[in-house]
């Protein structure tokens, strides 16, 4: 196989979205080429790691002009223009950077993350910049606020062009049906972790032991941070040597500081860290809280990741039954409250408590581990995608 295979994403590299980087890892560790073309410039400079043969980054100067794109896209392309402009704008701008490197390059195939990097593909095969099946990945925000905002027919073309849909749960597999996606170019594509990396230790507390939690998340509303802090300052009167720590950034820091302040929850907000670091402090927690909820703009999660990576290495979780959530957190595997109320969340917290009381953890922890082995294995997924690749080939 010697056509190398591009994936199209907003950021990278982006702390936040580490299933890119690991399929992007496993295609080189299979010996083809990758190409990533980005929107905008990720966290900092690119980690040494990615200096390596066969992989390449296309970064995403502002370049052509309205006028001159709406020439060059035509009369229909600028009435898409003035409908879309996100997609548009960020489609010339990568335009131009692959102008300049000659013509366009046919790639194997072109996996774009996120359906508006789906609707960037499109522009680029308009523009005459890009070759190559298209297999789109539908995560949270694409088939929630997007679709919202844009209206219920912002895919169709997607849903022409496009030889795999892919969504990463069953939940938004029937709303593409819904959107009239064909049935036949769409499979669910599930994002996973990697088993391999983590050690499987079940966690054990006893009444009077600190009681530490533990949520990874960006600090916006859909995480549901600030239904969590009222349940969980009320929590620390019945387990006075409570600690909570918080793990991510967002434009919600200030907001979620100052209700715990006024509420007097014992958390500390850590900001964005390594991911060595953020495994370090899973590892040492008793509980993961994961309260995800639809946020007031419609936004949704997928199926959060710190939820499988807390599942296979023997952290008990509490979340809700939100999203895709249930397709991973079946029953028996973990506490899922109702989202969105603080009653029922802290119900949760205190049920979870009373599963390590009443020795409940060994066989729940386990069974958590099965389910994430069972359908959300990584290295499955990527041998999937590897093998969407040759297909496409």
């Amino acid at each position: 196989m010697t056509r190398p295979v591009a994936f199209l994403v907003n950021r990278f590299p982006n702390p936040s979205e580490t299933f890119v980087a690991d399929q992007i890892r496993a295609l080189l560790e299979k010996g083809l080429e990758v190409e990533v073309w980005s929107r905008r410039s990720g966290a900092g400079r690119l980690p040494i790691e990615w200096d390596r043969p066969g992989f390449t980054l296309r970064r995403a100067p502002r370049g052509l002009s309205e006028p001159l794109a709406a020439v060059r896209l035509g009369v229909s392309g600028w009435r898409e223009l003035r409908r879309h402009p996100p997609s548009i704008a960020s489609a010339w701008s990568v335009g131009t950077r692959a102008g300049a490197h000659g013509d366009a390059p046919d790639y194997a195939l072109v996996v774009a993350h996120f359906g508006p990097q789906g609707l960037d593909a499109l522009d680029l095969r308009r523009l005459g910049r890009l070759e190559g099946p298209l297999a789109v990945v539908f995560h949270g925000f694409d088939m929630s606020t997007f679709i919202e905002r844009e209206g219920e027919d912002v895919y169709q073309e997607l849903f022409e062009e496009a030889r795999h849909l892919l969504p990463i749960s069953e939940r938004w597999r029937k709303r593409l049906l819904q959107l009239g996606a064909p049935a036949e170019r769409i499979g669910i594509h599930r994002m996973g972790v990697d088993l391999q990396a983590f050690d499987y230790e079940p966690r054990r507390w006893s009444r009077g032991e600190a009681l530490r939690l533990v949520s990874v998340a960006r600090l916006v509303e859909k995480k549901g941070l600030q239904i969590a802090i009222p349940a969980v300052a009320e929590l620390a009167k019945e387990v006075p040597d409570l600690s909570w720590d918080v793990i991510g950034d967002g434009p919600m820091k200030d907001e979620l500081a100052e209700l715990a302040s006024r509420y007097r929850a014992p958390v500390v907000f850590h900001g964005a860290r390594p991911h060595d670091e953020v495994r370090k402090r899973l590892a040492a927690a008793h509980l993961l809280l994961a309260p995800s909820l639809t946020a007031s703009t419609g936004d949704q999660e997928g199926i959060p990741v710190a939820l499988m990576e807390a599942m296979a290495s023997g952290l008990p979780i509490v979340t809700t039954r939100h999203s895709g959530i249930p397709e991973l957190v079946r029953p028996g595997t973990g506490r899922m409250a109702d989202e969105g109320k603080v009653d029922a969340l802290l119900a949760e917290l205190r049920a979870a408590l009373d599963d390590a009381k009443y020795g409940r953890w060994p066989d729940i922890l386990a069974k958590a581990r099965a389910r994430v082995a069972e359908e959300f294995d990584q290295a499955v997924w990527n041998e999937r995608l590897f093998e969407l690749v040759r297909g496409s080939a």
